[in-house]
């Protein structure tokens, strides 16, 4: 079948949209996909594992997937390698690990992964702490509309210029 049909089934039963809700439909279309080399369904497929509600939580299977994922380019599996090397739940913490998953998963895309990294070089978790770089990646992620590096940067007093102060509020307020 088509990886990408696979994958946008699994999405509708993990969402319930179009469909009833079924976790565990869900699981076999993102495993189709992921058979076939979709990063992004083996992402989507460790969120599942990892989170528990729609099927029975794996932790060892997600973080498999999500290393799987990542080696084939996708950035929420980075992210989420990242997420789970910070927090130390499922693997001993291990910050210079986990900034090296957020340095991928920006690198593929993630904004997320962007902020991220702000953090941890702001207080130097992982890497040497550098407040001007941690700026600098807040400032990125911000211009992307992430709101979190958005409220970081009013918290560090940044100036920013009145379009830019525009944009961003614009963001925050509704």
């Amino acid at each position: 079948g088509d990886a990408g049909a696979q994958f946008a089934l699994a999405r509708m039963y993990a969402n319930g949209r179009g469909v009833p809700e079924d976790g565990k439909a869900a699981e076999l279309w993102y495993r189709r996909a992921g058979r076939q080399g979709d990063a992004r369904a083996l992402a989507e497929l460790g969120r599942l594992y990892l989170d528990g509600k729609k099927v029975p939580q794996n932790s060892r299977e997600a973080l498999k997937l999500f290393e799987e994922a990542a080696s084939k380019g996708s950035a929420l599996g980075a992210l989420e390698l990242g997420l789970i090397y910070y927090e130390g739940e499922i693997v001993s913490k291990d910050y210079a690990l986990s900034f090296q998953h957020f340095q991928r998963a920006a690198r593929n895309g993630s904004v997320a992964a962007v902020d991220r990294l702000g953090h941890m070089t702001q207080r130097g978790y992982g890497t040497i702490p550098n407040i001007d770089a941690a700026i600098d990646l807040y400032r990125r992620a911000a211009a992307q509309g992430f709101e979190r590096s958005i409220k970081r940067l009013f918290d560090f007093g940044v100036p920013i210029d009145s379009e830019d102060s525009h944009s961003l509020l614009s963001t925050l307020a509704p």
